[in-house]
């Protein structure tokens, strides 16, 4: 059981290694897919991945076997111990009692499901536990020395360089970063506005809605504060246009803007916005800071993550980060009248924007002009819906899963001979079994002068001691070789 327990947590290693590789990979070619198109790397990538994948597949093809071998020991336990139970009470020459084989064949079957089928989810969940804590030896706390209050109006934003855990402040809010010292204390709803701006597959008003009720007032409220009447304008259904995988690919920019008008029709009273004005430029970004932030939130507690430093002006109060500590927080005035470092953290902000922002418009350059070459008939496949089927698996599939192997005469043939000969087997065995166990039991009753058990048909009745171990011996010997054949059909 150690060996084998060794060699799985081994194989689940190298897997859990190898995939890792893998999905890095996927990502890494997802992200620069215009580069990779555009400088014909597609081979290259094409066979890197193909590699990675072929370890993977071995690696897999390891645990696959080992899922074999412990199936195998699981279908097989409870045969294994009654033939080591008769074999033994066999060689040492005990009388059987069919009585205690019914309660043991229970207690075996009990064990069998408490131990042996559950061996591998436990030694997956070792596995796991043993690579998160490689991973976060040494491992440093993300947060500290924080401590501030919010009350409804006021509007605080966090700044710091990159990696100073302004996201993760957010992330603490809400939850999704447990806690070690301190406490967290939000009294109402609260809606949380990622950086990375998510979408499902429907339509932008679905997306907005979210599962709310229809508020034709509030709906076209919200999306004017978030600027999206425009881009319903430019869409051939308007609000009604699907989007997301099975329909049009929405733009970064209008990607956070449904994302922040999601969080504005759900009316929270604390909203917490993870940096939404980066993946705009710069009038919507002022639009959505005018109308979305300072007057549709006026009333609302808002802490905004944000590196456009001509919006801390109108914060109440700012908090400034670095490396995952509180250095400063205060208005905008007393900072920048009480430490320089706070102008120099702002003129290394403004350098960081203007670059960010050269990249967002060649993006939005690249993007306007791909999107210029998408004809009516393209945006017309945009309510496309998934096909689905339901109900059961119809022949066909049968047939070509046939096909792909040996075709569908011999597959049918092997299937139903290979299935004959098991359950024949298997009935077969427990047949002998059975007739063994009779045999016991009527040799027992003659051994204890039981008259009433003459049979002239049994030809236990006129055996002798010598006969009666051969007889036994031929009984053990078929019934080992019927459950090997057995096991090997299986």
């Amino acid at each position: 059981m150690t060996l084998l327990l060794t060699v799985y947590i081994h194989h689940r290693n190298n897997i859990l290694q190898v995939t890792d590789q893998r999905v890095k990979i996927m990502s890494e070619i997802i992200k620069s897919i215009r580069i990779v198109k555009m400088y014909c790397w597609e081979m290259a990538f094409d066979k890197k991945i193909r590699h990675v994948r072929r370890c993977e597949t071995i690696q897999y093809m390891f645990s696959l076997i080992f899922d074999c071998v412990q199936m195998l020991f699981s279908h097989t336990y409870i045969n294994v111990t009654f033939l080591m139970m008769y074999g033994t009470m066999w060689w040492l020459n005990i009388r059987f009692d069919i009585r205690f084989f019914a309660v043991a064949s229970c207690l075996l079957g009990h064990m069998r499901l408490t131990v042996v089928e559950f061996f591998n989810n436990a030694v997956k969940d070792l596995v796991h536990y043993m690579a998160a804590q490689k991973r976060i030896q040494n491992g440093s706390f993300c947060l500290k020395n924080i401590v501030f209050d919010a009350h409804p109006g006021d509007l605080i934003c966090i700044i710091g360089p990159v990696g100073a855990g302004k996201s993760s402040l957010l992330q603490t809010l809400t939850g999704e970063i447990a806690i070690f010292d301190g406490k967290v204390r939000m009294y109402g709803s609260f809606c949380y506005v990622p950086q990375e701006s998510w979408i499902f597959s429907s339509t932008i008003k679905m997306n907005i809605l979210f599962g709310k009720a229809y508020d034709h007032n509030l709906f076209w409220t919200v999306v004017k504060a978030t600027a999206l009447d425009t881009d319903f304008v430019q869409l051939p259904d308007e609000e009604n246009t699907l989007v997301g995988d099975q329909g049009i690919m929405l733009s970064g920019g209008q990607k956070a803007r449904a994302s922040m008008a999601r969080a504005l029709y759900r009316n929270a009273d604390i909203y917490l916005l993870d940096d939404p004005l980066s993946a705009v430029d710069v009038k919507v970004a002022k639009h959505l800071f005018q109308k979305s932030i300072k007057n549709y939130l006026a009333d609302k507690i808002c802490i905004l993550v944000t590196h456009q430093i001509q919006f801390l002006q109108n914060a109440t109060k700012i908090i400034v980060l670095n490396n995952g500590e509180m250095v400063q927080i205060g208005s905008y005035t007393d900072l920048l009248a009480s430490s320089s470092s706070f102008a120099r953290l702002l003129d290394d902000i403004h350098q960081f924007e203007q670059q960010h922002s050269i990249e967002l418009h060649q993006q939005q350059s690249i993007i306007s002009s791909t999107s210029s070459d998408v004809d009516e008939e393209t945006l017309a496949l945009s309510k496309n819906v998934e096909t689905k089927h339901k109900g059961i698996v119809k022949w066909h599939v049968y047939v070509a899963y046939l096909k792909a192997g040996v075709g569908i005469i011999m597959g049918l043939f092997i299937v139903l001979i290979v299935s004959s000969v098991r359950e024949a087997t298997s009935i077969f065995c427990s047949w002998w079994l059975a007739k063994w166990s009779d045999d016991e039991s009527y040799r027992y009753r003659i051994l204890n002068n039981c008259t009433s058990v003459q049979n002239t048909n049994n030809t236990v009745w006129s055996m002798n001691n010598t006969e009666w171990n051969n007889h036994r011996n031929r009984r053990f010997y078929i019934y080992c070789g019927l459950y090997l054949n057995n096991d090997r059909i299986v």
